[in-house]
């Protein structure tokens, strides 16, 4: 086992576009004005860890807090008949956040001592994150919330390798899964009143759920340098996406008046991927 310590700082100076744009994001929509009086974001984070080994295993542990200050961002100036208009601006409060970041892996053949050939591969791994503090102290009035926000409160990556090396035809398969975790956003999306009854466009703060997603990839070397492979992506054909609420789906989280005849925005479906890889 081996501990650690550590301390840091961050700093970000405004962007061209953050000191000195105007431009609107769609026909009728929301228009961004820059600001020249911005100051820089700085940030602040303290952690402690340890990292425990084992014959063929891994485990890395650390509990952090991060304070960003002057965080730049956008904040709507008014709202009149769809239209939005918005200004960049510094946070006025600190946001903070404190959690726990973990790493894991293991060989899971030395790991039992199991008995099989030397050629034979099987390795589980994952990483994750919880954050058991997130807030916002300079939020928004009217966002309804002071949680940070476009941040997971929680995610995860879980898998397994598993196949043969060493031998005439080398090969693997993995799967893996993806969980991504709740997270409060303030949309730019125009949502349906039905559903999301006084909205106020980029300020009013709504909470995403949580979802997983799972991928598979078998690959097969028939000949030196030559691998012929097969991926099935988003294994259960889940509708959703990281970030945006409403989705392509009936009923529509959207407000159709203002979707140009979509309904919203849904990641890739089940995917299927088939090819060759070749070396030289």
């Amino acid at each position: 086992m081996t501990g650690r310590v550590a301390a840091a700082s961050g700093f970000r100076a405004p962007t061209a576009t953050e000191l000195g744009a105007n431009f609107t994001t769609t026909p009728i929509g929301t228009t961004i004005f820059g600001n020249p009086g911005l100051s820089p974001e700085t940030s602040q984070q303290f952690e402690a860890g340890a990292t425990f080994n084992w014959l063929g295993g891994r485990f890395d542990a650390v509990v952090f807090q991060n304070s960003i200050n002057n965080r730049i961002a956008p904040i709507t100036i008014s709202s009149v008949g769809g239209r939005i208009s918005q200004l960049q601006v510094n946070n006025p409060g600190n946001i903070v956040v404190q959690g726990v970041e973990y790493q894991a892996e293991a060989d899971m053949m030395q790991t039992f001592k199991l008995s099989a050939k030397d050629s034979w591969n099987w390795k589980v791994f994952g990483n994750g994150y919880y954050n058991f503090k997130m807030i916002d102290y300079g939020a928004q009035v009217g966002s309804n919330s002071y949680m940070a926000t476009r941040i997971n409160q929680y995610g995860m990556d879980v898998g397994t390798l598993f196949g043969q090396s060493n031998v005439e035809m080398p090969w693997s398969f993995q799967l893996l899964g993806i969980l991504r975790g709740p997270m409060w956003y303030n949309t730019e999306e125009s949502l349906s009143p039905v559903f999301f009854p006084g909205q106020i466009r980029n300020t009013t703060v709504y909470q995403k759920d949580p979802f997983w997603i799972w991928k598979a990839r078998a690959e097969l070397e028939v000949l030196k340098g030559v691998k012929m492979f097969a991926a099935l992506n988003n294994i259960f054909d889940v509708n959703a996406h990281p970030l945006f609420i409403a989705t392509d789906q009936n009923p529509c989280g959207a407000n159709l008046v203002n979707q140009n005849g979509a309904c919203g925005n849904s990641m890739m479906g089940r995917e299927l991927i088939i090819g060759a890889q070749f070396r030289f």
